[in-house]
């Protein structure tokens, strides 16, 4: 089944890439590329106009910090099938965000507005991030499921992952081929994934309850501050923080940039708690838990 999926999202980024509708889906309210560049700072060097300068340098430092969070789990990894599938899903992980600040950051205008009347709501770059952070994710479903996990809800969690994961990768091909905007956004990957942190939560408190370890309390503290760090970004979006800090200072600051400074918080977090204290549940450690459970 792994193989099948990994060659089903090898074709979807293929279909994508030849055969995306992009110019069919316009920002809305629709926008030319001059209101585009109004809206946000910018430099220019040459014929290359890059937006956002401020918020691209958080983003790029944020995604090569991951890179490196995955090798380090990698280094780190031992005989732990979990450290494994951690470092492999940080590297993902990361090279989404480097590809989410190459557009909704660095590019925007040259990928958006270059070369049409009114400027397009997403381009291949955007679509790529949304897809290689689905991957991250279900590597860390995969990772989780080695750690908090065993048995039956092991072998759920991984169908979970060989399902969902072309399954969003099929949603995504769809809706940039169709074209259907709803398909694309990010509104969307983030109600698709997010029951994924919540087991990822819940499996630890349970784990936590039995074993009063480490590695489970730390767990359970990381899916907090990742809560709290996507929480701090919608609020900040719904109370219009980043026009009204623009308008009245000058500075520009928005939503993504407390999302990215947050995660960046998060991931350092990651970084000093859980490298050394992840380890693997063995199935037999599992059977006496249970029967120990089983008894009292």
């Amino acid at each position: 089944m792994k193989k099948i999926g990994y060659i089903f999202l090898t074709i979807s980024a293929l279909l994508i890439s030849l055969f995306s509708n992009f110019d069919k889906m316009k920002l809305s309210p629709l926008i030319t590329g001059e209101e585009f560049l109004s809206s946000q700072p910018y430099i220019t060097i040459g014929d290359v106009v890059l937006t956002q300068p401020s918020s691209t340098l958080i983003v790029y430092i944020l995604g090569v910090f991951i890179i490196l969070l995955g090798v380090r789990f990698l280094i780190k990894k031992q005989d732990h099938v979990s450290r494994k599938w951690w470092g492999f899903s940080m590297i993902f992980w990361g090279a989404g965000a480097i590809f989410a600040g190459t557009s909704y950051q660095a590019f925007g205008y040259q990928l958006k507005c270059v070369g049409v009347e009114y400027c397009n709501f997403t381009d291949w770059w955007e679509i790529m991030y949304l897809l290689l952070t689905a991957i991250s994710i279900g590597m860390l479903v995969i990772a989780m499921s080695h750690c908090v996990a065993g048995g039956k809800t092991r072998r759920v969690m991984k169908l979970i992952t060989y399902i969902s994961i072309p399954l969003y990768a099929a949603i995504l091909t769809i809706g940039s081929i169709v074209p259907i905007k709803l398909m694309i956004t990010y509104e969307l990957f983030c109600v698709f994934f997010m029951p994924h942190f919540v087991v990822f939560f819940l499996l630890s408190i349970k784990e936590y309850r039995i074993k009063r370890d480490i590695m489970n309390k730390r767990f359970i503290i990381t899916w907090i501050l990742f809560l709290i760090s996507n929480v701090a970004y919608y609020v900040y979006y719904w109370l219009g923080i980043s026009e009204k800090l623009l308008n009245s200072t000058g500075i520009w600051f928005n939503q993504n940039d407390v999302l990215h400074v947050l995660l960046l918080g998060w991931m350092i977090y990651i970084w000093i708690t859980l490298p050394n204290v992840i380890v693997d549940i063995k199935e037999e450690i599992l059977d006496v838990e249970i029967g120990l459970k089983t008894q009292d």
